[in-house]
């Protein structure tokens, strides 16, 4: 079976990414990704185009990736207080769940962090002092900020 190589213009996953270079076989590139516009064959210049356009990706990644690194030490030591109203045994009347913490997070000017982040067992139905792990991507460390809820004063 003959392979062509082809230059995938765009993702169409398991097969290949925009930007990859691989050998698919002649009719698979004739019936299916060629006449989607997925993929195209690999010239001389097609092939230049695509490794400058890998390089560009890698870069972008890398300058992500440290960016999130940066972030991800800024979140270190983030205490997070709140106030609720609890009854005589501190059970909470309003417990504290993802949503407020997020909201809380994105006062403090931490606006890059969404709810899959915040990796907890919740929500907190009791006054005290806790710590939550935010996992801002797979090859990056974890953080951890401190939550403390304390009791509103009743007048």
């Amino acid at each position: 079976m003959a392979k062509t190589q082809v230059v995938f213009i765009k993702d169409a996953l398991p097969h290949g990414r925009a930007g990859d270079i691989k050998d698919v076989a002649g009719g698979f590139f004739r019936n299916l990704l060629f006449p989607r516009g997925i993929a195209t064959l690999a010239t001389p210049n097609r092939l230049k185009q695509a490794e400058e356009a890998l390089r560009k990706r890698e870069e972008a990644a890398r300058l992500r990736f440290e960016r999130i690194k940066a972030y991800t030490r800024d979140l270190e030591g983030v205490t997070l207080e709140f106030v609720k109203k609890a009854n005589e045994q501190g059970g909470l009347f309003d417990a504290v769940d993802k949503r407020e913490i997020l909201k809380a997070l994105h006062q403090k000017g931490f606006t890059e962090i969404e709810e899959k982040h915040i990796d907890f067992t919740g929500p907190f139905d009791k006054l005290g002092e806790y710590s939550i792990e935010l996992r801002l991507g797979e090859d990056l460390p974890t953080s951890f900020i401190k939550v403390i809820i304390t009791k509103e004063d009743s007048m």
